[in-house]
């Protein structure tokens, strides 16, 4: 970087700060992540269960999914939380980058390199992007892909019935509420190769399970998971029953062990992919 380009990038920093995804804070241009939230974040840390990737004590995996297995560098909690939410539901689009690179990261560290031929993510339903203007599994899905080096199939799913969010589900009606709701567009992206999935969140695995089995039913060879979220198993049953009744996308967010303080933003668009740096950690931190 020259010397007119330096002068420009301080400039611009100082008058538009880079700030962090999970708290706000100013931080510098080399960092992706404040070191307080690198201290306060509910990483998920080893031994991790091998199929729902969360820590052992907190897996009570009783299913027998049908995708290989699952990973995620976060707890739905805290920080992590408020960062979800505010890319799912505020527009704060820019946090893909940052979410997406820590999720690169526990692919490379979980799986041992990279296990797919493709990677694709979780649709949206048309109520859904008409309402939010985009499709935040897919905006992860992009980072991902572009870290990994490996294409991004877009189109390979698409969601064929509308169903009420999962968000305001009891556990049971999770798992019967998404029966037959996606389907394959794009069969040639997946025959025959190993996908990596992407969304923000596993809370039972239904919706999971549930693209996993028509990826395969396609011809996908395998199916791996990586999710910017999951649940602790202790935590999920309180989660479903303050869910059940919400009227509300952030009814979770109001109440209890859940509470978050999220503020409304304008959209933004996510940084182009050449100015994305891979996460700051190769190792969960405390």
């Amino acid at each position: 970087m020259g010397f007119f380009d330096r002068v420009k990038s301080t400039f611009l920093h100082w008058i538009y700060p880079r700030r962090c995804a999970f708290c706000s804070a100013v931080i510098s241009p080399k960092e992706t992540i404040c070191p307080d939230c690198v201290k306060k974040l509910a990483w998920v840390q080893a031994p991790i269960c091998k199929t729902c990737g969360r820590g052992l004590p907190y897996c009570k995996c009783r299913k027998r999914y049908q995708f290989c297995r699952c990973v995620a560098p976060f707890y739905y909690e805290g920080r992590a939380k408020s960062a979800v939410l505010r890319l799912k539901f505020y527009g704060r689009t820019e946090a893909a980058a940052v979410l997406g690179a820590q999720m690169y990261d526990a692919v490379v560290r979980e799986y041992g390199g990279n296990p797919a031929d493709v990677v694709c993510c979780v649709p949206a339903g048309k109520s859904t992007l008409k309402k939010r203007g985009y499709n935040h599994a897919e905006l992860l899905g992009q980072q991902v892909a572009a870290l990994l080096e490996k294409p991004f199939a877009a189109d390979a799913l698409s969601k064929v019935l509308d169903c009420p969010p999962q968000h305001s589900m009891g556990a049971r009606d999770r798992w019967s509420n998404v029966l037959g709701a996606y389907g394959v567009e794009n069969a040639q992206a997946v025959t025959g190769k190993a996908v990596l999935l992407v969304d923000d969140i596993m809370t039972t695995g239904a919706t999971l399970n549930e693209c996993a089995k028509v990826l395969k039913e396609a011809g996908a060879r395998e199916v791996f998971f990586v999710v910017c979220t999951v649940t602790r198993a202790r935590t999920l049953v309180k989660a479903i029953k303050m869910s059940y009744n919400a009227k509300s996308p952030v009814g979770l967010v109001t109440k209890g062990i859940y509470s978050s303080q999220v503020g409304t933003a304008k959209p933004a668009g996510v940084k182009p992919m050449a100015q994305i740096g891979k996460g700051n950690h190769t190792e969960p931190l405390a």
